[in-house]
């Protein structure tokens, strides 16, 4: 087996991740189950006020238990070298097909560190808003659903894996119906179809991506073939000075042998074990040892770094970045070229596929906007960091499937400007505050897909921090101001602003002035903008609305007699095949031939 080389990225284990995300497990399971039934039972004033306080500590305790283990992580991520800032940690195992394992794996490298951080400052914010509300306000409901989307955030984000997502993004929708469906149980529905749907297309896209990675060593070649086992590449990552090591995180649970010992080396995961320096033949025994893997001959040189890298079907990111990084010796990608070759159903190439159902997944878990009716201060923290981050967010982890597919960050960008224009759209159809709200429900998502298409992983983390933080914090003004669910939003045009009280304002200025030449000029200026206003109104009124009544009259009626025979609204039909055709465009022109 010919030996590889490739820019792995150096890890180091970890056994206190899970700390990170433990604190809003315990405190939504003690609130939902203790709490809530102790307020139910409670009698009297001064029993109500002293259980909502003991929800009140849960809640503020989960938030800042994993507040402070994140900002643990975060120093000893920072300690460690460039070229190892990253933390493993293998929780459980999970269900096993052959070598691959389903299990909780966690992963906490700079973007997920960052995405973990803006999830802990917005929830935080918002707690604290909570904390400050009258009594009735802050019952035991608000604080389980903190906990809960924090929950489902933090473990999406530090997901290293299809199945660890999908358990985060099921708790996150979970959240977001219940969110949607505060005071209306149908749009609650709605939100749980659409977590549903987008677990539906990121299955479909790991499905995928799984067949195309199904391959096996066949004449010392990696040739795709899903009914063969997998292998295992040693790759050379560096060298240095001391002793040679070797490194294996992924297939945890599996036995390496080392040479003709009968008692394991190692089980993995392990991070840079020292071995004795010459060659060495290492066997993998991830099963009952009737499929062991045999890596036969590598030669390991003093103060050289090996790893054993399993190629073939897997579920962990990082597993599959570092099979897509292995190079031979001519310095050519082997295994990302065997993907990219290989051809799903319908003869569409794997890659292709595995995008475009991630990016449908990506849209249905995040492009939808919160119900305005939903209360202000947990909206804030859905449109900043768990329904609006979670699918751009995915995008960023699988940044490295986009060198295999043309136009990718193109396709990705325009989908973040779709996303956008949605967003305008809907505000359009505001007024004052609600318009800007309607508009931060979607403009993170959407601003985050373009930066990632045109600027990158490290451009999409920063303008998601940014319009997380900016959304949460326009939410939590709305609410301070009473602009939430128990009080009307006002609504306040610009015209009003700019023909009513500018000039009211400015009149009166000048008003208090020199009576006899400064108040003259104030009436001309008041009466001027008093006759643009009923000039301007006037031009609206004959020349925009009257003709734009006649033509939605005329497609109200044509609606009226093509509905019945469509059996769906006319604007469901029109946007349903727009989409259709929006689709097929895409998938034509970002991936023409396969």
């Amino acid at each position: 087996m010919p030996d590889y080389a490739g820019p792995l990225q150096q890890v180091v284990l970890s056994r206190t991740l899970w700390l990170v995300v433990a604190g809003p497990i315990l405190a939504f399971a003690w609130l939902a189950f203790v709490a809530r039934t102790r307020l139910a039972g409670a009698r009297g004033a001064d029993a109500i006020l002293r259980e909502l306080a003991s929800a009140r500590l849960a809640g503020v305790a989960g938030v800042a238990l994993a507040t402070a283990a994140t900002l643990a992580h975060a120093v000893m991520l920072a300690r460690q070298p460039s070229s190892q800032r990253a933390l493993f940690e293998h929780v459980a195992r999970g269900a096993r097909i052959g070598q691959v394992d389903a299990g909780l794996d966690l992963w906490l490298d700079v973007r997920a560190l960052t995405a973990c951080g803006l999830a802990c400052a917005v929830v935080l914010a918002a707690a604290l808003f909570v904390a400050t509300r009258p009594p009735p306000d802050r019952g035991w409901a608000m604080w389980a659903w903190l906990q809960l989307a924090l929950a489902g955030a933090l473990v999406s984000f530090l997901a290293d894996g299809f199945a660890t997502l999908a358990i985060g993004w099921a708790v996150a929708g979970a959240a977001g119906a219940w969110l949607a469906g505060w005071y209306d149980d149908a749009a609650g529905v709605v939100a749980a179809m659409r977590t549903a749907v987008a677990l539906g297309m990121m299955l479909v896209g790991a499905a995928l991506l799984f067949r195309g990675l199904g391959g096996a060593w066949e004449d010392n070649e990696y040739a795709i073939d899903a009914d063969l086992a997998a292998g295992v590449a040693p790759v050379h990552v560096g060298s240095g000075t001391g002793e040679a090591s070797l490194t294996m995180t992924s297939l945890p649970g599996a036995l390496v042998f080392v040479d003709d010992a009968r008692a394991p080396f190692m089980r993995a995961p392990f991070v840079r074990v020292p071995v004795p320096a010459g060659a060495h033949v290492f066997r993998v025994r991830a099963g009952d040892g009737s499929d062991d893997v045999v890596v036969g001959r590598v030669q390991v040189d003093a103060g050289e770094s090996l790893a054993l890298v399993p190629l073939g079907p897997t579920l962990s990111f990082h597993s599959i970045a570092d099979q897509l990084a292995v190079r031979d010796r001519q310095g050519l990608p082997v295994v990302r070229r065997a993907v990219e070759a290989h051809v799903g159903p319908g003869g569409v190439a794997v890659v292709a596929g595995v995008l475009l159902a991630l990016l449908g997944a990506a849209g249905a878990m995040s492009a939808w906007s919160i119900p305005a009716v939903a209360p202000r201060a947990l909206a804030g923290v859905a449109s900043g960091v768990t329904t609006a981050a979670l699918g751009p967010y995915l995008l960023a982890r699988v940044d490295f499937l986009f060198p295999s597919a043309q136009h990718t960050g193109a396709v990705v960008a325009s989908v973040g400007a779709a996303v956008l224009l949605a967003a305008v759209w809907r505000a359009l159809g505001q007024l004052g505050m609600p318009r800007w709200l309607a508009f931060a429900g979607g403009a993170p998502t959407g601003l985050t897909c373009v930066a990632l298409g045109l600027g990158g992983m490290s451009s999409a983390m920063q303008v998601m921090v940014a319009t997380g933080l900016a959304s949460s914090a326009l939410h939590l003004v709305a609410a301070r101001r009473g602009e939430d669910e128990d009080a009307p939003l006002r609504r306040e045009s610009l015209d009003d602003a700019v023909l009513v009280r500018v000039p009211e304002r400015l009149g009166a200025l000048l008003a208090s002035m020199e009576r006899w030449v400064v108040e003259s000029v104030a009436s001309a200026m008041a009466a001027t903008a008093l006759i643009a206003a009923w000039v301007v109104a006037n031009v609206d009124q004959h020349v925009v609305a009257s003709p734009a009544d006649v033509v939605a009259s005329r497609v109200e009626r044509a609606a009226e007699a093509i509905e019945p025979l469509v059996g769906a609204p006319l604007g469901r039909a029109i946007w349903a095949l727009l989409a259709v055709v929006a689709l097929a465009a895409l998938v034509y022109a970002a991936w023409p031939g396969g």
